[in-house]
């Protein structure tokens, strides 16, 4: 007997952790002019091309994502690149709303620490009916059974997902500022066919 179980029309989250001293950069962003972005303690930099300070590590990040989309997703014949970055500071005892990001295809953010009482990034799905049956919770929480997931950071990490998922950085309590490095992409070049066909140039 073959039992299967096929995760139809999934939201793929890809992480990984790049090979990158980030010393330099993580003492940089720290002196950066940050702006208040909620009412719970949590600011983004001013700047939102910070990674054109970093070549790089923008580099280096690109290239992770155009290895997972090309050998993951296979759009090997589509280009990509990084419309917007910026920092997120969150002070002690703070946390953020939850939120996505439009006009974007792709997000990602990467981590420069790591600790039990560092918030972690929460997707969240927001496609469940209101009506929904509520169940008893199950005996384990899985992927296949869960209407959120939490993904602790650690340096060098970098998490890579769609840009309609909403996510949130979860109650940070630690004593110490947490820093955390965003971006969007955005395909380029001629996508689509027949009477859907985009030439979209990006210089």
């Amino acid at each position: 007997m073959t039992r299967n179980i096929l995760s139809l029309f999934s939201s793929p989250v890809y992480t990984t952790t790049i090979d990158e001293n980030l010393e330099d950069v993580f003492e940089s962003i720290k002196k950066l002019k940050y702006i208040s972005a909620n009412n719970y303690g949590t600011s983004t930099s001013e700047t939102r091309d910070i990674l054109s300070k970093f070549p790089s590590l923008k580099k280096a990040l690109l290239d992770e994502f155009n290895h997972y989309k090309d050998t993951c997703l296979h759009y090997e014949d589509t280009d990509f690149f990084i419309t917007t970055s910026w920092v997120t500071k969150c002070t002690p005892n703070s946390s953020s709303h939850r939120h996505n990001h439009q006009n974007a295809l792709y997000s990602g953010v990467l981590y420069f620490q790591e600790g039990e009482d560092f918030g972690g990034i929460r997707f969240s799905n927001e496609n469940l009916m209101p009506q929904q049956i509520l169940l008893k919770e199950p005996t384990e929480w899985n992927l296949l059974n869960s209407s959120s997931w939490v993904i602790k950071p650690a340096p060098n990490e970098v998490v890579i997902f769609p840009s309609y998922l909403f996510h949130e950085v979860t109650f940070h309590s630690a004593n110490e500022d947490r820093y955390s490095l965003a971006f969007n992409l955005f395909p380029k070049g001629t996508l689509g066919k027949s009477d859907s066909l985009l030439n979209f140039n990006y210089d």
